[in-house]
């Protein structure tokens, strides 16, 4: 019963921190959606500007740098993002796995300390039963042994 309730305690906290970061994800996309659609709508400004005025103007082109930062950096946290998310999965399934296979390991050392319980019993009631054997043999002879004495008196 309790290794019952330690799996599913388990469980219960994967699916939770399944959810967290599924939350933490779409809290985040929509940020690094929202500063890429104004990163890029910056960036279509000031082309669009430069473009039409056919003079390149340094303040237009510092502010098209800027836009292509903030776009760098945009994919490069969502790449940091995915990783830290992965890693910390790993980590659950780590650490579920060494706890599960722990009780493993302890039911299996239960299990095999009750095999040599039941090898030690089985091996007394072995020499019960060869004892009452002989007995029973010493008996079937009283027994031949008294009958012969009757039979030759």
């Amino acid at each position: 019963m309790k290794d019952r309730e330690i799996k599913s305690t388990i469980i219960v906290l994967f699916l939770l921190s399944i959810f967290l970061f599924a939350l933490i994800y779409f809290i985040h996309t929509k940020n690094i959606e929202n500063r890429f659609d104004k990163a890029l709508e910056n960036y279509t400004t000031h082309l669009q500007s430069i473009t039409t005025n056919n003079t390149v103007i340094n303040l237009d082109t510092k502010i098209l740098e800027s836009s292509m930062a903030e776009i760098m950096k945009n994919s490069n946290d969502l790449l940091s993002f995915w990783f830290a998310f992965l890693s910390v999965i790993m980590i659950v399934f780590t650490f579920a796995g060494i706890f599960i296979n722990n009780n493993i390991l302890s039911e299996s050392k239960d299990n095999l300390n009750d095999i040599e319980k039941l090898k030690e019993k089985i091996e007394t009631y072995k020499e019960k039963i060869q004892h009452y054997e002989l007995d029973i043999e010493n008996l079937h002879l009283k027994i031949d042994t008294e009958t012969q004495k009757k039979y030759l008196n």
